[in-house]
């Protein structure tokens, strides 16, 4: 078990009803569980995370918190637009918790559903490197990019003149590209967990952080959904996690 200074720790899950990509996003059953239970029991299994909030306009969403015994909060109208703030909404659910609670936490910790791979022993090692390091603001989940290298990708403009379609390096010449094992490896958020001091997000308005920590998950472990083709990966890969396969 992981020895920790003590801190506060509050788990925010938001789930807004409205979803663009997948209707009811947040709700979709994967592997065991859907969405938002797998957030719910990922928090519920972390030793550290002293406070759990799910935050939704969303009828069914909330009666799963009320029923897993998660604190929730019926999101304001002005927070569940496509166009709200995250950071606004994360902010109203620390003050609606420290209302609630009394209390005035350390760290917050967001968990999207719709990144539904972690556990609890990463929420809690996530938290143990801020514990461990004062110095250190926030924490990112990440995994290795693998083969999708930025030196390897392309946009696809238009060439205005024939309206054929040309692939335009991110990185520049493409007579310039490194092999593969000459690049620096590199990493790409992959949704999971991310956390920020307390007082960083309520005053600087920042759930990512300037100055943030990686925590490094494996690369096989990413699955972030936002529409359908999304959806049918982690109906493949969800339940292969679940059960020990990857």
């Amino acid at each position: 078990m992981i020895q920790s200074n003590i801190s506060s720790n509050l788990a925010i899950i938001p789930a807004r009803a409205g979803s663009k990509g997948i209707r009811d996003k947040n709700l979709m059953q994967v592997g065991s569980r859907n969405l938002i239970e797998h957030a719910i029991f990922a928090a519920k299994n972390s030793a550290l995370i002293s406070h759990i909030i799910v935050t939704s306009d969303h009828p069914d969403i909330l009666e799963i918190a009320r029923s897993n015994d998660i604190f929730f909060r019926d999101r304001p109208p002005h927070l569940a637009q496509d166009e709200s703030s995250v950071v606004l909404s994360l902010q109203d659910s620390v003050q609606v918790m420290e209302k609630n609670t009394e209390c005035t936490f350390d760290n917050i910790i967001l968990l999207q559903p719709t990144s539904p791979i972690r556990t609890g022993q990463d929420i809690d090692n996530v938290i143990q490197i801020m514990n461990d390091d004062d110095t250190v603001e926030g924490v990112v989940s990440v995994a290795d990019c693998g083969v999708f290298l930025p030196d390897h990708q392309y946009h696809i403009d238009t060439n205005l003149e024939t309206g054929s379609s040309i692939l335009s390096p991110i990185m520049g010449n493409t007579n310039q590209r490194k092999r593969r094992q000459d690049i620096q490896q590199s990493f790409v958020r992959n949704g999971a967990i991310y956390a920020a001091r307390r007082n960083i997000l309520m005053c600087d308005n920042k759930i990512i952080v300037d100055n943030k920590v990686p925590y490094v998950m494996p690369k096989k472990y990413i699955c972030n959904l936002d529409d359908y083709e999304d959806l049918e990966l982690a109906r493949i890969i969800v339940p292969a996690w679940e059960n020990n396969l990857l």
